[in-house]
C-alpha cells in the first residue's frame, strides 16, 4: 500500500440531506434516527467525490476507509447502498448502534489508529476527506504523529 484515504460519506461522498436537519444549530438526532429507515437510506443520492471514491477502491495501491458517525449494523441498508453503488471500502467505520455517543472524529481515531501501526501501512501517507472542519483537524492530529496526512475539507450542508 502507497496511500490510505479516508472517506467521510454524509455531505462529503453522499447527500443525505433528505434525511438530516439542524435544530439549535447541531443535528437534529431524532430526526436522522426518524429517517434512517431502508427506504430513506436508499434515497440518498452520490455527490461528485464519490466517482473518486470508486476509483481508489479499485486502486490496488489505495486502501480505503469509509468512516461515518452513522449507526450501522452488518449487512443493513447502509452496507447495501455502498455496495450497490460500487462504494463498499476496504473498510468500513461506524458507530456499532445508537447507543454508541462518542464524538464523530473519535469514534473514527479509536477505529483507524491501529491500522497505522501495522506493517502494510506503516509508510502510507494518508489523504482525509471530511465536511466537517473540528473532525478533520483532530482527525489529522491524531494521525499526523506517525504519517503524512493530508487534509481535504470539503463543503457541505451537513458538516456539523
Amino acid at each position: 500500500m502507497k496511500k490510505i484515504k479516508i472517506y467521510d460519506l454524509d455531505g462529503t461522498v453522499i447527500d443525505s440531506t433528505h434525511r438530516y436537519q439542524v435544530k439549535n444549530n447541531k443535528i437534529d438526532l431524532d430526526y436522522w434516527v426518524e429517517n434512517d429507515k431502508p427506504d430513506k437510506i436508499q434515497q440518498d443520492k452520490l455527490l461528485p467525490l464519490a466517482k473518486k471514491m470508486m476509483q481508489d477502491i479499485n486502486n490496488p495501491e489505495i486502501y480505503v476507509i469509509a468512516a461515518t458517525a452513522r449507526a450501522c449494523k452488518k449487512n443493513d441498508a447502509n452496507y447495501k447502498f455502498l455496495r450497490d453503488n460500487g462504494l463498499f471500502p476496504q473498510k468500513f467505520v461506524h458507530r456499532q448502534g445508537r447507543d454508541d455517543m462518542r464524538g464523530g472524529a473519535a469514534l473514527k481515531i479509536k477505529a483507524i489508529k491501529p491500522l497505522l501501526n501495522l506493517k502494510p501501512f506503516k509508510d502510507c501517507s494518508i489523504d482525509i476527506y471530511e465536511d466537517n472542519k473540528t473532525y478533520l483537524k483532530d482527525l489529522a492530529t491524531a494521525f499526523s504523529a506517525t504519517h503524512t496526512v493530508n487534509s481535504i475539507f470539503v463543503q457541505s450542508e451537513q458538516g456539523h
